[in-house]
Formats: C-alpha cells, sequence, structure tokens
C-alpha cells in the first residue's frame, strides 16, 4: 500500500523522514494496540482498517471515544506523548488494521 496517498497534506520532507524512521505494523482483530497507564512510545498513522479508542472505568466498563479508520491518527496519543503521560484509552483494533507507527522522539523534532 502506498501509504502517501492517504495523507497529500503532508510535505516532500515529512514524507522522506517519515519513509525512514517509521514502522508499518499489522494488527488482527481484538489486539490490544494499547493499554491504559502505558507508556506511549509511538503514534499511530492508520493505514487500513478500524481501531477503536475508548477509556476504561474502575468498574469494567467501556466509554467509547471515537473510531480511527485509514488516514487517521488518534490525538489523545499524540498530546499524552508530547507531555511524556502514560496514556489515559484504550485502542483495540475492530477490524484487521495496518498502521504506521511514528516514534515520539520524531514527533517531538517535526513539532518544534
Amino acid at each position: 500500500m502506498n501509504w502517501k496517498n492517504l495523507f497529500p497534506e503532508f510535505e516532500p520532507g515529512l514524507i522522506e523522514i517519515m519513509e525512514k524512521e517509521a514502522v508499518q505494523r499489522s494488527f488482527r482483530q481484538g489486539d490490544v494496540i494499547m493499554r491504559t497507564g502505558q507508556y506511549i512510545k509511538s503514534t499511530a498513522l492508520v493505514l487500513e482498517g478500524r481501531i477503536k479508542i475508548y477509556r476504561e472505568n474502575p468498574e469494567g466498563g467501556e466509554f467509547l471515544m471515537y473510531y480511527l479508520g485509514p488516514g487517521q491518527a488518534c490525538a489523545v496519543s499524540m498530546i499524552c506523548a508530547l507531555q511524556s503521560h502514560t496514556s489515559e484509552i484504550m485502542a483495540v483494533a475492530e477490524e484487521d488494521c495496518e498502521v504506521l507507527l511514528l516514534p515520539v522522539q520524531l514527533m517531538d523534532y517535526l513539532l518544534y
């Protein structure tokens, strides 16, 4: 898959850096991609599939926040990563997914 077509607004310099530093990874339906309390080492850009983003309450219930599809990234994980906080959400593959993982250090470099 040519992931660059999903992000046409990305500048050529950004794409070049991402081609060198980002890692493409597959997740199967039901795989936990991120857990509450986990330190965030990368941010995922969804290439294929759908990811469910939600919070868990102490009783085990879920509060659905949103779904991510192709061409989207998780804003909550970006904010937590940039502030060096642990995850406040759960991310689970709703269907088989392909994601592009951007290391936190790369985000710091690109944003500042």
